[in-house]
C-alpha cells in the first residue's frame, strides 16, 4: 500500500536556518465557503462556523496583489503555495485562474490544494491538469453512504466522489502528465472501513493514507474526537493515541517562523486552524507580504512563543497541534535577539 507523504523527511532543521528572509510556505484561502458540514471541521458546528464570517471568495484583485508581491520578493521561490484553508476551493469560480497565475509566475516550487472531491467535474479536472497544479489532497470522510451522510451532512454519493477522482487520474494519464499528484486520506476508522477505503482508491490515487482525529486545535471547546466517533471504543483509542503522540516538552510553535496564512479577506494569520482570527497580525490590503513577514507584529508573535507565553493568545492558549510537529521543526531555544534578519 502506498504511503501517505505529509512532509519532506530530508529537510534541514528549521532552527539552524532562522531567521528566514521569506516564508517557506504561504497558505492562501480562495474561499471560506463549503458545501459539506463535516463533523470535525469548523463548518460542522455553528459555534465555530459563525467565526468564519464573512463567508465569501477572495477577490482576484487581492489575489493578484499577492502574486505580484511574491514575484517581486527577492530570494528563492516559496517551497509551497497552498490554495486552501477553511473552505472548498472549487466553489470559487476563479480557482483555476488562481492556479494558472501562480504557476506562470513561478512563485513556488509546488502549488497544491485540498478538496472534498464533490465538485470535481470533468471540465474542472481537465483544466486543473492543463494549468499544472502540482498536487491535490482529497479528504474522504467515509466509505459507506450512511456514514458519509452522518459525517459530512452531504448527499453527494461516495461513488460520485470516487468517480470524479478516477476521472482526474484518467485525464492526467491520457495527457501523459505526472501532475497533479493525487493524494486521498480518510480519518482512521479503526476497523474494516479502512480496508474498504484502500480498496476503493487503490489504482486511482498515487498515495493513500489514514489521518488521526484529535483535539489539538481546540479553541472552541468542541470535542472533535467525540463529534466524529461518538461515544465508542474508537473515541477512547483516538484519545489515547493522541496523548501518546504529543511531545509534551515542546514550547514554541514553528508555524510563525516558517509560514504565513492569508485568509479570504486578506487577514494575515499565523495558523490555518484559526477561523476566529485570533492570530491576526495585519492585513494584506494595508501592507505587503514582505512587510508583514518582517514587521513588529510578527516579531512579537514569535517572541511570545519562544518565551512560552502562548497562553496570552486566545487561539494558541488552547492548542497542542505544534507538539505533533516533527523534530526538524523544533525552534525551542532560538535566541529572541536573533529573530530579526
Amino acid at each position: 500500500m502506498k504511503r501517505f507523504t505529509i512532509i519532506s523527511e530530508d529537510r534541514p532543521p528549521l532552527r539552524g536556518r532562522l531567521p528566514l528572509r521569506k516564508p517557506l510556505a504561504l497558505f492562501v484561502e480562495p474561499t471560506n465557503i463549503c458545501n459539506f458540514r463535516c463533523a470535525p471541521c469548523v463548518h460542522g458546528s455553528e459555534n465555530t462556523r459563525s467565526d468564519l464570517k464573512p463567508l465569501r471568495h477572495m477577490t482576484m484583485a487581492l489575489y493578484g496583489k499577492l502574486i505580484s508581491e511574491l514575484r517581486e520578493w527577492s530570494g528563492p521561490p516559496l517551497k509551497l503555495l497552498r490554495l486552501a484553508m477553511l473552505g472548498e476551493p472549487f466553489i470559487n469560480p476563479d480557482f483555476i485562474e488562481m492556479v494558472r497565475l501562480a504557476k506562470e509566475a513561478r512563485v513556488a516550487e509546488r502549488v497544491d490544494t485540498f478538496s472534498n472531491g464533490s465538485l470535481l467535474s470533468g471540465d474542472v479536472a481537465e483544466r486543473l491538469v492543463d494549468v499544472g497544479i502540482d498536487s491535490i489532497r482529497f479528504s474522504i470522510y467515509a466509505v459507506t453512504p450512511d456514514r458519509h451522510l452522518d459525517v459530512t451532512g452531504s448527499r453527494c454519493a461516495i461513488e460520485e466522489i470516487r468517480n470524479n477522482i478516477k476521472r482526474l487520474r484518467d485525464i492526467r494519464d491520457a495527457k501523459g502528465r505526472c501532475a497533479p499528484c493525487i493524494f486521498v486520506k480518510m480519518f482512521d476508522a479503526y476497523g474494516d472501513e479502512n480496508n474498504l477505503f484502500y480498496e476503493m482508491y487503490e489504482g486511482i490515487a498515487d498515495e493513500i493514507g489514514l489521518e488521526k482525529v484529535h483535539n489539538a486545535t481546540n479553541y472552541s471547546g468542541n470535542d472533535l474526537v467525540k463529534m466524529y466517533y461518538g461515544d465508542s471504543v474508537r473515541s477512547e483509542r483516538a484519545y489515547n493515541e493522541y496523548a501518546q503522540s504529543l511531545n509534551a516538552h515542546r514550547i514554541a510553535c514553528s508555524r510563525p517562523f516558517m509560514s504565513m496564512v492569508i485568509n479570504n479577506i486578506g487577514d494575515c494569520l499565523m495558523c490555518t486552524h484559526d477561523p476566529a482570527k485570533g492570530t491576526k497580525i495585519g492585513n494584506c490590503n494595508d501592507s505587503t507580504l514582505q512587510e508583514l513577514w518582517s514587521g513588529n507584529a510578527m516579531f512579537e508573535f514569535r517572541r511570545m512563543h519562544l518565551q512560552n507565553h502562548k497562553h496570552e493568545n486566545p487561539i494558541c492558549a488552547h492548542c497542542d497541534w505544534f507538539k505533533l510537529f516533527p523534530d526538524a521543526d523544533n525552534v525551542d531555544g532560538f535566541p529572541v535577539e536573533k529573530l530579526r534578519p
